[in-house]
């Protein structure tokens, strides 16, 4: 069985972990893997346990010695250090900057290796504006289009690659022939002991909007905004909750502070996990008003399935992987959140008496989604299985893991 294997999970963050990176190696545990974690930095005091997972890591490098990137000696030393020490059975590697020597060391010491490539990274890389800033790095990125070189030859080295929507799948299969039975789609979605103490669907008279998650160009927020403010004209006793942080949260702050629905929008900034059970609690509908491109047509958010958990109906963008689940799940509406127009009137239309009973609908359509089908529990029993095939080992068919 899996559990009886030992799993090196390797990230180029630092200590504390993404959600995903906890969500993966803490259910390796639960369910008896031994579990070690190489990342760039941690921050523990005096161990090198995180509940109760192995920690390897660079150490107090400086920012530019410990860059994950390929064949960066550091990396590489760790990597082989890791290794030798923790004897792991499976490697799994985040994503492609360190894939290409993951790869090289675990083939050597005959150890399969796969991929967690959450989303395609080379076209992010050229959405950030740290790439764009210096001409050498903008050359390299953008012109010679290195990221998507160190992807292909990262893709084919892999033994298999968790991916977190269809899209992804098939761009993967397409772009370079790669073989479809060794992709396994592993969601961003939650636990469901998250939502025992969520107030799920929504008031009897429903009026709070929200979205959280990174506040930057990408997700739009800047038309939301604006939407909302129209829609406020017509129904004065709506809100819109905006939770998180990033580079244009104070800009988005200025232009609601001159809006006349301002005292209704409401920014909550940076808040912990463990924080948003409260947020969910106190909104009615969720937002995911996402500008669309290449990354987002081939990832989908973890907070599609939050508002899903939460069984709070949805108004999204058009992208693909949220429309395919819309229809699929009826929980969301799917529009062109480049009209502001039509958000705002999409916004009035959900607190508009006479749709209550179908965005009702929407909510327990969510709920059970998500009970069935879009939680943790269920993407990592699934997972479990797929990893247990790659390495030849079998979980009894009652095998269940669920965090309830």
């Amino acid at each position: 069985m899996l559990s009886e294997k030992k799993i090196l999970y390797i990230t180029k963050d630092k200590h504390p972990f993404d959600i995903r990176t906890e969500k993966i190696t803490e259910s390796f545990r639960e369910i008896g893997c031994q579990t070690a974690i190489l990342c760039r930095v941690f921050e523990g005091e005096g161990s090198d346990y995180y509940k109760g997972i192995r920690i390897f890591h660079l150490g107090k490098f400086s920012s530019k010695l410990s860059l994950p990137v390929p064949y960066n000696p550091f990396w590489r030393s760790s990597i082989k250090n890791a290794v030798k020490v923790f004897k792991p059975d499976l490697i799994i590697v985040r994503e492609i900057m360190l894939a290409i020597d993951v790869a090289q060391i675990a083939k050597k010491n005959n150890i399969p290796v796969v991929m967690d490539m959450a989303e395609n990274y080379p076209v992010v890389m050229r959405g950030w504006n740290k790439y764009k800033k210096n001409f050498l790095v903008r050359w390299l990125v953008h012109d010679l289009r290195l990221p998507d070189k160190i992807e292909k030859k990262s893709v084919l080295m892999m033994d298999a690659i968790l991916t977190v929507c269809e899209e992804q799948n098939k761009r993967l299969a397409g772009a370079y022939n790669y073989n479809e039975s060794k992709l396994h789609i592993v969601h961003n979605t939650p636990k469901k002991i998250w939502f025992h103490d969520v107030k799920r669907g929504m008031l009897i008279k429903p009026k709070v909007f929200a979205y959280h998650g990174l506040i930057n160009s990408e997700r739009n927020l800047e038309k939301l905004i604006y939407a909302f403010d129209m829609a406020w004209h017509v129904r004065n006793d709506i809100q819109l909750i905006i939770a998180g942080y990033g580079e244009l949260e104070e800009h988005l702050k200025i232009i609601a502070s001159k809006l006349d629905s301002s005292q209704n929008i409401v920014f909550r900034g940076k808040f912990e996990h463990g924080q948003i059970k409260n947020l969910y609690s106190e909104m009615d509908f969720g937002i995911l008003p996402y500008r669309i491109d290449e990354h987002i047509n081939q990832t989908i958010s973890n907070k599609y399935f939050d508002y899903m958990g939460a069984g709070k109906p949805m108004i999204t963008s058009l992208a693909d992987p949220m429309i395919r689940l819309n229809h699929e799940t009826h929980c969301g509406v799917a529009i062109d959140c480049e009209n502001i127009d039509l958000i705002a009137d999409t916004i009035i239309q959900f607190v508009s008496d006479s749709n209550y009973e179908r965005l009702v609908e929407m909510s327990e359509s969510a709920l059970l989604a998500f009970k069935c089908h879009y939680s943790w529990d269920r993407d990592f029993e699934r997972l479990v299985r797929f990893l247990g095939r790659l390495l030849n080992v079998a979980e009894p068919d009652e095998f269940t893991y669920l965090s309830e």
